[in-house]
């Protein structure tokens, strides 16, 4: 007798999600509103309270979320020593304190 089991996956549909990740659908009107917000003198504040903008409050776990959302730059050293894009966060509370 196998420890071991099968994997099934059954879909109906499959559709990818790369080629809308790597290039937005953005008009004029889209580039144009951008541009403006890119001006903003508290721009990291105006994204952070954009996050979950129904939860009052806790604006440094929003813009930290929002920098996990945005991710890291990968980088590859000279010394040969790799460092991932990854933003990676714990969030620590008490029970029931919308965390997940």
């Amino acid at each position: 007798m196998s420890a071991n089991f099968g994997t099934v996956l059954v879909a109906t549909g499959i559709q990818s999600l790369l080629l809308e990740k790597e290039r937005p659908v953005l008009n004029e009107m889209d580039i144009k509103n951008i541009r403006k917000i890119s001006k903003e003198e508290k721009l990291f504040d105006l994204l952070g309270n954009s996050v979950a903008s129904t939860i009052e409050g806790n604006l440094h776990v929003k813009k930290a979320l929002l920098l996990q959302l945005l991710g890291g730059a990968e980088k590859n050293l000279d010394n040969g020593t790799h460092l991932r894009g990854d933003i990676n966060i714990m969030m620590v509370g008490d029970p029931s304190t919308a965390k997940s």
